[in-house]
């Protein structure tokens, strides 16, 4: 997102722990890889106000998060 000419905003969203647990168990590529090495309690950029409200799909996951951008 360009805030301005200068100024470009990047941010990340997040999964709760338990929806990735999840993914990561069932799904492939993803149980390919066990062993996930970065949980929200000890990721230096997780926020509260970036996760994601979630809800399972038939083939997948829903999710939404309400945006304020100045």
């Amino acid at each position: 997102m360009h805030l301005s000419e200068k100024t470009v905003l990047t941010t990340q969203l997040f999964f709760d722990d338990a929806v990735s647990d999840r993914v990561y168990s069932g799904s492939d590529p993803y149980r390919q890889h066990p062993g996930r090495d970065t949980r929200n309690p000890t990721d230096p950029f997780f926020s509260s106000t970036a996760l994601m409200t979630t809800k399972a799909a038939a083939d997948g996951w829903l999710a939404a998060l309400t945006l304020g951008v100045p």
